[in-house]
């Protein structure tokens, strides 16, 4: 097939789940033998093109690096075109709303490429998360403006696509619901990830213990990704707060970067826990292994309603135990008292008792962690999830 798959951002960009979703699609599809062009953002110290084995990268000048915006969706769509009057593509591929552009034209005139459209969440999301309570400042309610804008966009633009992909059950029903999307137009494709990279390794999770100076039999949880307000690091601050009081020698290490790093670095220093917690920073995709094999336990209090956690399904393949918020995909990936527990958002006392129920039963800990490890593989590979968008694809091409 030839392929051109449109997305706002690569880990070029920047670390997040939904970049690394997109890597992993491209690069799997070209592995399989496929012809892929990739139409994203410009990226600051990258040239407009870079070419990789079946694969054609073009970072659009004149775009906003890493955003959805007019711009982007003019000039990709654009590049569609010329590309496309050359060397004509099959189907294209949109992540979340990438190819907005381009759809905008199939709609209009009636152009033949079939699209598959993978959808990680919705526009009003946010607002189900916190309704009226998220509105604090003028910036809160631009931000509500530009969903409810996004949303109606989302809702024209959807009855162009030819399938829509969601990366778990939850997100297929805000879909239908809020998007009038039909049920023949929904399949679900669960994220999934390589469990020959993201395997157990006690070796490289010393290595970033010792490194990092943390005694290799200290209780360990481990927060991993985007420093968001959304991924709900702070509660773990604060469950850490109680937690240390009752067991002796825990330690918190926060890896990534984001929008709350300074946030959490200063609620930290409040809490008096700079000896305790530790900010590893941003690490590359090829280390972070490493990172989760260091943990005890991976943390994830999210107050999101998650599509499908990347960071969780990462260190469930890692076999390690997981403590999340009860909310989103997260609830249909974690199987509270088998992988890991999970509590209600925001519900720091809850995370502080599962903690210590985990932290305090190796033997339940090393349980919890081989489901986990045996459930990733079962069902949430990444050489699943590739055969489930190659599947797909050609279902949209044969129509």
């Amino acid at each position: 097939m030839k392929i051109c798959a449109f997305g706002r951002a690569l880990p070029d960009h920047g670390i997040g789940g939904m970049e690394r979703h997109f890597q992993v699609v491209i690069r799997g599809l070209a592995a399989r033998g496929h012809k892929v062009t990739v139409l994203t953002t410009a990226c600051p110290g990258r040239t407009e093109k870079r070419n990789e084995e079946n694969i054609s990268m073009h970072f659009l000048s004149g775009t906003i690096p890493g955003r959805y915006e007019f711009g982007y969706w003019k000039r990709s769509s654009e590049k569609f075109f010329a590309l496309h009057r050359v060397d004509p593509f099959d189907v294209v591929f949109s992540e979340s709303s990438g190819a907005f552009g381009y759809i905008e034209k199939k709609g209009r005139e009636k152009v033949s490429v079939p699209v598959l459209f993978i959808a990680h969440g919705t526009p009003m999301r946010e607002f189900r998360q916190h309704g009226l309570k998220s509105l604090f400042s003028p910036w809160d309610l631009m931000r509500m403006g530009r969903s409810l804008v996004y949303h109606r966009r989302m809702k024209k633009f959807l009855r162009h696509v030819d399938l829509v992909g969601t990366v778990s059950r939850q997100i297929a029903a805000d879909i239908k619901s809020e998007l009038d999307v039909a049920d023949n137009m929904l399949r679900i494709i669960p994220n999934g990830v390589d469990i020959d990279m993201y395997r157990p390794d006690v070796e490289a999770g010393e290595r970033v213990r010792q490194k990092s100076g943390i005694s290799l039999d200290a209780p360990l949880i481990a927060c991993i990704g985007r420093l968001h307000k959304d991924k709900g690091i702070g509660h773990m601050i604060e469950a850490l707060a109680r937690i240390r009081e009752k067991l002796d020698g825990v330690k918190l290490m926060i890896v990534g970067d984001g929008p709350d790093g300074k946030r959490l670095r200063r609620l930290s220093a409040e809490r008096g826990l700079d000896d305790c917690v530790i900010f590893a920073g941003v690490v590359s995709s090829e280390e972070t292994y490493a990172y989760y094999n260091s943990c005890d336990l991976l943390a994830l209090p999210t107050t999101a309603i998650e599509g499908l956690s990347l960071s969780l399904l990462e260190g469930m393949s890692c076999g390690k135990p997981v403590l999340s918020s009860d909310i989103g995909g997260t609830s249909e990936l974690v199987r509270s008292g088998i992988d890991g527990i999970l509590v209600k958002p925001r519900d720091v006392s809850g995370f502080v008792q599962a903690a210590l129920r985990i932290l305090e039963d190796s033997s339940l800990a090393a349980r919890m962690g081989t489901n986990a490890r045996d459930r990733i593989i079962s069902g949430y590979s990444q050489e699943k999830m590739l055969d489930g968008i190659e599947g797909l694809l050609r279902e949209i091409i044969e129509r």
